[in-house]
């Protein structure tokens, strides 16, 4: 039997690039939003649900949008 540990996650890759020190993105910059969406989508959890606050108020589970990682 194989398990699969990578969460459908194509292995040695990179998402954009940085500047020339290493310090900031320099193309397709990503943040937070972005990293949480992927892992949801990793996980098979769907990027658009919502969950309820104590006063029934929806909540976005994320706003960013997976990173083409699959």
């Amino acid at each position: 039997m194989v398990i699969d540990d990578t969460g459908g996650v194509r292995g040695g890759q990179a998402h954009g690039s940085s500047d020339r020190i290493g310090a900031f993105p320099h193309e397709k910059g990503c943040g937070p939003a972005e990293r949480h969406a992927t892992i949801f989508h990793a996980l098979g959890i769907r990027g658009d649900e919502t969950l309820t606050d104590d006063l029934g108020r929806p909540i976005a589970l994320t706003e960013g949008k997976p990173l083409p990682l699959f």
